[in-house]
């Protein structure tokens, strides 16, 4: 994955589409897709390629219980795109490839923990936007914030870590 660069033409059309929809018409699924299910997930992939020959990966933890579901809300209405393009004209690493995971409370959601594949073009928009955003949570006030660590720890695959001896970065 990471096979493309990101356009900011690209985004501009996409972000059109979604600045005046609710966050139900954006985040329209009502539960996960099987594609972001880390139970059948054996590896999430962060390679170089002929556009991205230095790839970076970042991943994105978002808390997708009921009071943080802005957040995304936020970013899939314009704040993406600007901090993607900040990323590549103050150049803090090498061809970004990005990764969103949804993370909830590993004891009351449905849906945990979702981890999307390491994108550098439109498509991490679109699975972002596939996501679900379950609105839950316990009465335990925790969220599983152990799970993203672990996922990226034991089930990603890095160029960067590989070729180049550097880790990825996270951020949640």
């Amino acid at each position: 994955m990471g096979s493309a660069r990101w356009n900011p033409a690209d985004w501009d059309r996409y972000a059109a589409t979604t600045s005046t929809k609710s966050r139900d018409a954006i985040f329209a699924s009502r539960g996960m897709n099987s594609a972001f299910d880390p139970k059948t997930i054996t590896m999430r992939e962060s390679v170089d390629s002929d556009v991205n020959p230095q790839s970076t990966p970042l991943i994105v933890a978002l808390d997708v219980t009921g009071s943080m579901g802005t957040i995304p809300e936020a970013l899939i209405k314009g704040s993406l795109g600007t901090f993607i393009e900040e990323v590549y004209s103050r150049k803090p690493v090498t061809d970004p490839h990005l990764m969103f995971m949804g993370v909830g409370d590993a004891f009351f959601d449905r849906a945990p923990l979702q981890v999307t594949q390491f994108e550098a073009d439109l498509r991490i928009a679109e699975q972002l936007a596939a996501m679900f955003l379950e609105g839950g949570g316990g009465g335990n006030n925790s969220e599983s914030y152990h799970l993203p660590w672990y996922f990226a720890g034991l089930r990603t695959k890095i160029d960067s870590m590989a070729k180049r001896h550097k880790k990825g970065y996270g951020s949640r």
